[in-house]
């Protein structure tokens, strides 16, 4: 007995107390802070993120593993911080020309490029032409709408804030995620964003109208509203005059515009590019769809598509505080504006799922807000390997019993309803409830039971094997589950593991919640780690932060493209000092501490020597984003610098850091003293550059890259646009940049004139209408281009008006009369035309 209790005294002296939690760190260690670290990393299916901590060499961080070209790397820094990860995701599978896309494009354009770039599908990026363009067109068309205006902020975002009536007049600023998803981006649905009559749609719809037709442009003109928070039905073939009596709003607007561009029912080929579709003037619901999540976009309005695929109609949402519903029926039909309860309850359509689907091609589930819980149920599929384990990634697809339903409806028209009718008139008045109540429950309860050939939604396994979905009772629902597709014909697939279910669901329990489980054959990575209790005590102590936001490569069935959706993420975190972090790397069996699979934590732990800190992703299929926050304490010199990190831009740059005593930074010569929490100012020139950061003895070097990826700023303070000078015009205006102009070239009317960095002149020139353009190229070879337009007067040349006319040739009451004239210009380009009604003056449009 005494060996025993010998041996476990022994084991409770060697070995730590396990578990300890809510312990305060100051209580054990002196507050003598090391730093404060934050860190974004992108950790790939089957690979591994660390931080390495030792006494001599501090905190240092893993460095990133995207593989870039040294373009990549300039474009990356230059890009906002929040999209970097995924734009250098990106930039691994593209050519150059995209990086070099974004170093010479204004600044001001920076964060819509490069959200463009990261989020449209790499089986399905736009020129770079098209990219700079969608991302001008923004800017430009703000110019022109009245109810809307964009907002750059100093962080190099941007979003749009709005005018809106809700009672009142009120100012609402959009939240970042909705104004790049739902506004800048290029792709609306299922078609690759590309030029079509040598115009993008963001310019053709807005600027292009076909004679007979609406200009957008024109009817948005003057809009002070983006909508008034109301829900109606617009009349078919409505006039302009009741649109701006009942509802003078954006949303009003282009909905009346698309009825009268879209005026007739679908013939031919079914276009999918809105530019096409406009210039056709048919379609049914999908090309609406198309036409109108575009020209919501282009007017700077937040829109999305949505779509029942299931039962073939499809139609959009805009976001004004939230998303609301909107649609036009065919031929300038009408419509419906914010009605969440249209099509489930005033149709009576039998709904299985409704999705969004967004500009990289991956989806979400709406069918909540359409269909109230009484009448769907929430699915949870989980795919299991063969031990038991998830399986992440797997493709599981619904496909609903449309045609079925539609089928058995007309079953019931065709003999029930026929031998209802030849019921006697008195039992048939007295059972005539009960009997409506079997029809309809019949309709919306009792599924064909023949599956529909298209699937009505879809969604991959997360990093639990689990995903949900939300489905419309009333079908017989057929779910496929396959993973590591090698066969495609969209919009099937077959992958090397496959699996098929039938469902038909009638009645629901009281939770309205089903499970259904799958195996499938799957090998995942595991660790081989043994866990050991966390030290109570140490010469250091960490505090660690860390969240997780998982991405998978998914397939969109419906367009073949791929999408990094985002999903659940876990990460395997644990502690190991040096000797076990070399048997973790080489696959052996490890001793660590702090142990967990979880999505995020909150950790506190103590080291009294060199350790690593792991986030080991074994997920399959599903990589993580990684956020970590890390403050670290302990007694000794330090000194960490937290900013800039490798790369940074020509100019005075802001280095910041942390030192534990009186320090030292030393850059080429130059030296500043330094203590605790520090800021530098320090004016970078281009080039390599080391930075030696000293504290006692600690000595600690940082390696910088100091670019250029801000082209010249052109400031022309005159002539002002569209300026009219008597005779002698003056030019005047300033060139910066932050590395240094290397030329500065200048044009009028094509004529070269000479021009220094900061000018300031004047010039006689004759009666004419004249463009200066001024292009500057700065020491990295980044350019800039700058153009005004302006007139000498003069000349006593009119504008000479050879026609006018107006259509329709008897117009009444309910007409939308549409004036043309014809005006040919006799000696200077034609600004403007505007006609005058009644006294009212009205801007004309070419």
């Amino acid at each position: 007995m005494k060996v025993w209790l010998s041996v476990l005294f022994a084991i409770l002296l060697v070995i730590p107390s396990y578990g300890i939690r809510n312990f305060d760190l100051e209580e054990s260690v002196s507050n003598d802070f090391i730093g404060h670290f934050e860190k974004i990393a992108y950790i790939r299916a089957g690979e591994d993120f660390y931080i390495h901590f030792n006494p001599s060499d501090g905190i240092e961080f893993e460095e990133e593993k995207f593989n870039l070209s040294h373009k990549e790397k300039i474009a990356l820094a230059k890009s906002p911080e929040w999209i970097r990860w995924r734009l250098a995701k990106q930039f691994e599978n593209l050519s150059d020309e995209y990086a070099s896309l974004l170093i010479n494009s204004s600044n001001k354009y920076t964060d819509e490029i490069a959200f463009c770039i990261a989020t449209c599908p790499i089986n399905g990026m736009p020129s770079p032409q098209l990219l700079y363009d969608n991302a001008y067109f923004i800017y430009k068309n703000d110019e022109y709408l009245d109810y809307v205006s964009i907002v750059d902020f100093e962080n190099g975002s941007s979003t749009i804030r709005y005018t809106t009536l809700d009672g009142k007049e009120l100012n609402i600023t959009c939240p970042m995620g909705i104004y790049y998803w739902y506004v800048v981006h290029p792709r609306i649905t299922f078609e690759d964003a590309e030029y079509v009559y040598n115009k993008f749609w963001r310019e053709y719809l807005l600027y292009h109208n076909d004679i007979g037709y609406p200009l957008l442009l024109e009817k948005l003109h003057g809009i002070k509203y983006l909508w008034d928070n109301q829900t109606y039905y617009p009349p078919k073939h409505r006039t302009w005059k009741w649109s701006m009596e009942n509802h003078p709003t954006a949303i009003e607007a282009i909905n009346y515009w698309i009825g009268k561009t879209v005026n007739q029912l679908a013939t031919g080929d079914r276009p999918g590019q809105p530019n096409i579709i406009a210039h056709e003037h048919n379609g049914f619901c999908g090309e609406l769809q198309q036409i109108a999540v575009a020209a919501q976009r282009a007017a700077l309005i937040p829109s999305v598509g949505i779509n029942d695929l299931g039962e073939d109609h499809v139609w959009r949402e805009f976001w004004e505080r939230g998303w609301h519903e909107c649609d036009n029926w065919w031929a300038d039909g009408g419509g419906c504006v914010a009605n969440y309860s249209e099509y489930r309850y005033r149709w009576g359509k039998i709904i299985s799922a409704l999705f969004a689907w967004n500009g990289d091609s991956s989806i979400y589930d709406v069918t909540p807000k359409y269909i109230k819980a009484k009448d769907r149920v929430k699915l949870t599929v989980e795919v299991r390997d063969l031990f038991g384990k998830p399986v992440d990634g797997a493709c599981v697809m619904i496909f609903g019993s449309w045609k079925a339903n539609n089928f058995k409806d007309r079953l019931w028209s065709k003999y029930v309803d026929k031998l209802w009718q030849k019921m006697p008139e008195q039992i048939r008045q007295k059972w005539q409830e009960k009997y409506d109540e079997l029809k309809k429950f019949y309709h919306e309860r009792i599924p064909g039971f023949i599956p529909w050939i298209l699937p009505s939604i879809w969604n991959y396994t997360n990093v639990d094997g689990k995903c949900n979905f939300n489905l419309g009772l009333g079908h017989s629902y057929t779910i496929v589950v396959y993973k590591d597709e090698f066969f495609y014909i969209g919009p099937y697939s077959i992958g090397k593991s496959n699996a098929i279910r039938y469902k038909p669901i009638i009645l629901t329990n009281r939770t309205k919640e089903m499970k259904i489980k799958f195996v499938l054959p799957d090998f995942k990575q595991r660790l081989n780690e043994n866990v050991l209790s966390s030290p109570s005590n140490g010469k250091y102590s960490f505090s660690i932060n860390f969240k997780c936001y998982g991405y998978q490569k998914q397939r969109n069935p419906w367009d073949w493209k791929f999408a990094m959706h985002p999903t659940d993420g876990k990460i395997n975190f644990f502690i190991v000092d040096g000797k076990n972090f070399e048997r973790y790397k080489k696959g052996e069996k490890f001793d660590c501490y702090e142990y967990r699979h979880a999505a995020n934590g909150d950790i506190k732990f103590y080291a009294d020597d060199e350790i690593y800190i792991v986030f080991s992703n074994t997920a399959k299929r599903t990589d993580v984003k990684l956020s970590v926050v890390l403050d670290a304490y302990g007694k000794g010199d330090f000194i960490h610098i937290i900013s800039p990190c490798n790369m940074a831009n020509a100019g005075v740059i802001t280095i910041k850091g942390y030192a534990t005593n009186q320090a030292e930074v030393e850059i080429e010569g130059d030296k500043w003293n330094v203590n605790d929490y520090f800021e530098i100012k320090w004016n970078a020139s281009i080039g390599n550059h080391t930075i030696i950061a000293k504290c006692g003895s600690f000595v600690k070097q940082y390696e910088i890259e100091v670019v250029d990826f801000s082209p010249p700023s052109i400031n022309i303070f005159s002539p002002e646009q569209g300026k009219i000078f008597d005779e002698e015009v003056k030019i005047e205006g300033s060139i910066k940049d932050n590395a240094g102009i290397r030329s500065v070239v200048a044009y009028i009317n094509g004529n070269e004139i000479e021009l220094q960095q900061n000018f300031n002149f004047s010039l006689n020139l004759t009666p004419g209408d004249y463009e200066l353009k001024i292009i500057a190229e700065d020491i990295a070879g980044l350019k800039s281009m700058e153009k005004i337009n302006f007139v000498v007067a003069g000349n006593k040349s009119k504008p000479l008006i050879k026609d006018i006319y107006y259509e329709p040739d008897t117009p009444t009451n309910e007409s939308n009369v549409i004036i043309y004239a014809f005006i040919e210009s006799t000696f200077y380009k034609i600004k403007d035309a505007y006609v005058i009604m009644d006294g009212k003056e009205m801007k004309m449009y070419r």
